[in-house]
């Protein structure tokens, strides 16, 4: 709800109206509830000052909190629609209440909203009246974290009807070195005079009731102003020399250390101005006369700073293109001279997950860090900022929060043992053998009371071992690892016909010594082939045998003692159901706990199952809250609540029973507060059967417990990474295209340490980016189950999903083109990880694919030349990067190519290029080669070079029909080369697969017979994947995929569910479809 919030505040008036036609629609993704929410919030957001600006009606403002206040769950769609389309245009509320309604039931009941309800002294009212430009004052921060102190950079007069004539200010202030302004009554409480004494200040505090995360004001971040130079710049060459020299005392990147970002602009201007290479090499442009003889000028960070903050970095941005990282030295040296912005500082850190590498932690996440009170309650004093990397697990987090701790030590007497349901417990079982158990149920029965145990062993944990025992019987029961030792190996062997001592294990109450059962001569009679079980022979009058397990506590031999035992062996003298003193020694990961922000709970207790594993980006965390054990006992203060699952919203998943009586995941698509139902969703199947159900009914329940996986496997993967995916009904085409690209590792790098949050659309209030992001999210999901799962096998039901919605064909489960399907991913990915062009970018050039007349007039008479190559390279270059800059993603950087197709007129050489961006280059198999056994794909790119001469088209020059050649080269190459064998025909026999055996190298790809720039030239390519196409037709037959691992670099087969390791020879075959070949650097 704040990120919300804050997308609203930066486009106030363009949001107003969003909310008026958008906000009620259910279809954009917000329930009614989230709805009433945000129109309270928003109103609430600069305590009426927003809405007041908007309207110019305060009295609307506190009509509409006041319906808010008091109907706001009773809204319908309808009611909630009209109230904000009549607050967006400034006229009177209508829907629950009537106008007159409202206005009597307002004055009848005083209604003030409480914000604003505070006694100012006499002194303070004389203080804030005289405010003038320039003073200083205490702002509330935006966060709600405490007072910072401000100046007044403007005072003007708003006038209003309803308000009169209201004196207003503009304030800025600072805040975790990010600057902020915004526009407040004098008269708002919270801002107030610096110069209150200690005890104003705490009355201020004590009457300013601001609840954490409602009440919020709006703070917009404003640029901070460039900085003087300080110091006269030094000539160049002493500016070479100092420079060098600071470089060099900080010495290569280590963890920890702190570097500056510089735009590379600036960079290259200062490196030419000293005539040096560090920290950038200059280009020719900056290396013309007038800018060596220039100064570089003062640093200004307009190209690198974030549209919603001036202490963030912009999205996207790479090192050598858009920044140089220095060290500070350097940095603050450079700022003495030439003044300008205080450059960003970031951290060096170990990232990556299939890539580890110490890089600078551009985007880190900032998290707010409380602690708990003696009473287990957050202390918002106690809050700091710490940074960690995005892709740091929450387990790192809670480790590096417990690094200095020291173990703890706990003495505590512990009463008797507890046989209640979900107590732990050592017990005994039929052989007088000591186990760890689990106390699964107490009943009572015939006024007997009774416990159900679950044995904690591997070899009997099943339920069906589970033994009922009367609570009676006190000396099978022992304080839980009281009598159990992991570490006991006596082994002890027992001997037919040997005499010992066992308990008496058929006894009748009168009988028992105590608690205990007593002590009898006995015969081994039988040993059992195990030879751990063995059957004894009581000596007394009553023919009794028993089994006892030779490590028995109960079975002693009398070689060891010939005279009654005093108490079992091993057994410990105290008495069991005794207080006894326990040390409890706690490591400090134990220590700790740490708890979430819940929307709906407040907090709620981090899992090690379902969080501690998670990425920070993944959870989206701002706050946490650490909780420490009483050093008193050792207990925890908070109480972890628990909260029924029948308590749903919108999206969440739960299992349905449909009208044949079977059980499917489900997603609820809304929720109905009047009649307790919830409208859901089929997940994997048709909207037409969606329905309501009541929340209570029998064919809801818990998400996972009525629906098994029936793939899931407790399995670990061979390697990381070598997760097999389910086949959902021919969906082989999507298993093997994801393998592939999972395989790929700077792409799957790009997920996996959550880059890719970075590129994701923000705005997402704004129509245009609603449902926007969401195939880069499924993929980005899906690919951190891969390498992060601890099962073998996993089903990608949510990709295939979002396929189906993205392109209808894919739909259902018929058979589909994987070259089709990888199409369509990437220009859904290009779509979602789109970065937003720079700002101090110029409108460049549209690269569009018109042809290009690049023949050039010489003379008044008409004369013509030959093509320049000089225009003919500018125009290449021209065309890539405006193209980058149009289409900025991570699919430009890694996937991307450019194709250039050139036609020339034989007579004239008037020249027509053709450039074409595109992800998957498409080569065909020689004609000639059909029916033949092989070619190689060094034939292929042959033919795909090859001129071809054109008879009858007419030259625009010549004016006439002339002959022309065309011929295609690459002017670009990508990180990553996916290239596509085109195996099926076209045509009369469409659908005909070619099983021509092509043959491809695993290293060193060479390209440079069909490159266009020499630059390119020496340009080496590795194999990482192959998608193989098994069957006759596109239609028709199965999909598989061969991928080196980047963890250990061996050959795998990805065939849906199966992965096995392969020899590398094996992976040449007739049935290759799609190749993947990464850039050699």
């Amino acid at each position: 709800m704040e990120n919300k919030l804050k997308q609203l505040s930066f486009n106030a008036l363009h949001e107003i109206g969003a909310i008026s036609g958008h906000l009620p629609d259910n279809r954009d993704g917000y329930s009614k509830q989230e709805m009433v929410d945000i129109l309270k919030d928003l109103v609430e957001l600069e305590q009426f000052q927003l809405i007041t600006c908007l309207t110019k009606n305060q009295r609307i403002a506190q009509r509409f909190k006041y319906l808010c206040d008091n109907f706001g769950e009773k809204f319908g769609k309808q009611e909630l629609k009209e109230l904000s389309e009549d607050l967006s245009r400034g006229l009177p509320l209508v829907g629950t209440m009537s106008k007159n309604d409202v206005d009597s039931k307002m004055s009848t009941e005083n209604y003030v909203p409480t914000t604003l309800v505070r006694t100012k002294s006499l002194e303070e009212s004389k203080i804030r009246q005289t405010w003038k430009v320039g003073d200083e004052i205490e702002v509330y921060s935006t966060s709600g974290d405490g007072w910072y102190k401000g100046k007044i950079d403007k005072i003007f007069k708003l006038e209003s009807k309803e308000m009169g004539v209201v004196r207003m200010i503009k304030v800025h202030y600072e805040r975790d070195g990010q600057h902020f302004q915004k526009e407040m009554n004098c008269e708002e409480p919270l801002i107030r005079p610096v110069m209150m004494s200690e005890e104003d200040k705490k009355d201020y505090d004590n009457q300013l009731v601001i609840p954490p995360v409602t009440k919020r004001t709006i703070s917009l971040p404003i640029k901070p102003p460039p900085a003087k130079p300080t110091v006269a710049p030094p000539p160049p060459a002493q500016q070479r020399e100092q420079i060098t020299s600071l470089a060099s005392q900080a010495g290569p990147l280590k963890v920890g250390d702190r570097r500056a970002i510089i735009p590379v602009s600036w960079a290259r201007k200062w490196a030419a101005y000293v005539k040096t290479t560090y920290p950038v090499k200059p280009t020719a442009a900056s290396t013309s006369s007038s800018s060596v003889s220039s100064s570089p000028g003062e640093i200004l960070l307009d190209s690198l700073y974030s549209m919603d903050s001036y202490n963030k970095l912009k999205r996207g941005i790479r090192e050598s293109r858009d920044y140089v990282s220095v060290p500070e030295s350097v940095s603050k040296a450079w700022l003495q001279w030439y003044g300008g912005h205080t450059p960003i500082v970031r951290e060096a850190r170990e990232l990556g997950i299939l890539k580890r590498s110490i890089r600078l932690d551009l985007y880190p996440m900032i998290i707010s860090l409380l602690q708990t009170t003696a009473e287990g309650e957050p202390e918002r004093k106690s809050k700091r900022k710490l940074s960690f990397s995005s892709s740091s697990r929450l387990c790192d987090v809670r480790d590096e929060l417990v690094k200095d701790y020291e173990p703890m030590k706990i003495t505590r007497r512990v009463l008797g043992i507890c046989l209640d349901e979900g107590s732990m417990v050592d017990a005994k079982d039929e052989y007088g053998y000591w186990f760890p158990a689990k106390i699964v149920r107490r009943f009572n029965k015939n006024n007997k009371d009774f416990v159900e145990i679950n044995w904690q062993d591997p070899k009997y944990s099943d339920s069906k071992h589970n033994e009922v025992v009367n609570v009676r019987e006190r000396h099978r029961f022992s304080h839980y690892h009281y009598m159990t030792d992991p570490h006991d190996k006596r082994g002890v062997q027992y001997a037919k016909r040997e005499k010992v001592w066992a308990r008496l294990r058929v006894v009748k109450k009168r009988d028992l010594d105590g608690d205990l059962p007593p002590w009898h001569l006995a015969t081994i009679n039988l040993i059992h082939s195990n030879k751990r079980q063995v059957r004894v022979k009581y000596n007394i009058r009553e023919k009794t045998e028993y089994w006892f397990h030779s490590d028995s506590t109960e079975l002693l031999s009398c070689s060891i003692t010939k005279k009654k035992p005093a108490h079992d062996f091993g057994e410990r003298p105290d008495k069991l159901f005794d207080e006894i003193t326990e040390e409890k020694v706690y490591s400090p990961r134990e220590i700790v706990r740490l708890w979430l922000p819940h929307r709906r709970y407040g907090w709620e207790l981090a899992k090690e199952e379902d969080h501690m594993f998670k990425s920070l980006a993944e959870l989206k965390l701002t706050e946490l809250l650490l909780e420490r054990r009483k050093r008193s006992n050792g207990k925890w203060v908070r109480v972890v609540e628990k909260h029924d699952w029948r308590d749903l919203e919108r999206g969440d998943l739960v299992d349905a029973k449909d009208t044949m009586k079977k059980w499917y995941e489900a997603e609820v698509i809304e929720c109905r507060s009047e009649d307790n139902t919830v409208f859901v969703h089929y997940v994997g199947f048709s909207k037409k059967w969606d329905e309501w159900l009541n929340i209570n009914s029998s064919r809801l329940a818990k998400h996972g417990t009525m629906t098994v996986q029936k793939y899931d496997s407790n399995t670990p993967p061979m390697v990381r990474g070598g997760v097999g995916l389910v086949n959902l009904g021919n969906t082989c085409y999507m298993n093997s295209i994801v393998q592939c690209l999972s395989n790929c590792a700077d792409f799957t790098e790009y997920f996996l340490d959550q880059s890719y949050l970075q590129d994701l659309p923000q705005l997402l209030s704004s129509s245009a980016a609603r449902g926007g992001g969401m195939m880069a999210t499924t993929l980005a999901e899906l690919l951190q189950r891969l390498w992060n799962s601890q099962t073998s096998v996993f089903p990608p039901r949510a990709l295939k999903k979002m396929i189906g919605k993205a392109n209808p064909d894919f739909k259902g489960s018929r058979q589909q083109d994987a070259s089709e399907l990888l199409v369509l991913l990437f220009d859904r990915l290009s779509s979602d990880l789109k970065r937003p062009p720079a700002a101090n970018d110029a409108a460049a050039a549209v690269a569009n694919n018109k042809i290009e007349d690049i023949g050039k007039k010489e003379g008044k008479e008409g004369k013509e030349k030959k093509d320049c190559p000089v225009k003919q390279e500018k125009e290449k270059s021209s065309y890539w990067e405006s193209y980058r800059k149009k289409n900025d993603s991570i699919i430009t950087d890694l996937m991307t190519y450019v194709e250039q197709q050139t036609t020339m007129c034989l007579t004239c050489n008037k020249t027509h290029i053709i450039n074409t961006a595109s992800q998957v280059l498409q080569l065909s198999i020689p004609p000639s080669s059909f029916w033949s056994s092989t070619v190689s794909l060094k034939d292929c790119f042959e033919l795909y070079k090859k001129k071809e001469v054109l008879e009858g088209l007419t030259c625009e020059r010549c004016n006439r029909k002339q002959k022309k050649v065309k011929y295609t080269r690459i002017a670009h190459l990508p990180d990553i080369l996916v290239i596509t064998l085109n195996r099926f025909r076209m045509g009369y026999y469409s659908g005909q697969k070619v099983s021509t055996y092509v043959e491809f190298p695993l290293h060193e790809l060479k390209l440079d017979g069909v490159i266009e720039n020499d630059e390119l030239k020496g340009i080496n390519y590795d194999l990482v994947a192959v998608s193989n196409h098994i069957g006759r037709t596109n239609k028709a037959g199965h999909y598989t995929a061969y991928a080196k691992s980047p963890i250990n670099k061996k050959w795998y087969k990805f065939d849906d569910t199966r992965v096995n390791e392969v020899r590398r020879d094996y992976v040449v075959t007739d049935k290759a479809y799609i190749l993947f070949y990464k850039r050699r650097r």
